[in-house]
């Protein structure tokens, strides 16, 4: 359990860098082309922070599958090689 909260933590630093230019850029025509900070920023960061846990939650079974398929080919390999046949 310790070792998956680990892998969610890192995808969701990983969702967080994705959306890093996002919110650079909009930052950016924020400050400069409207020239206003913008009233719920509140919520504009609980947005944010659903949107890069949505991100984190929908690559993790991608990466799941990928562990499983290693660890299943790991099995195999030693499963055949000869020190194991006892």
């Amino acid at each position: 359990m310790k070792e998956s909260l680990k892998l969610f933590a890192g995808d969701l630093r990983k969702s967080l860098k994705d959306l890093l230019p996002i919110i650079i850029v909009v930052a950016l025509l924020q400050g400069a082309a409207i020239q206003a900070m913008p009233e719920n920023l509140t919520s504009i960061v609980i947005g944010l922070g659903i949107v890069a846990v949505g991100l984190a939650l929908f690559i993790l079974p991608h990466l799941w599958c990928q562990t499983v398929r290693l660890r299943q080919t790991v099995l195999l390999k030693w499963s055949r090689s000869p020190s194991s046949s006892g």
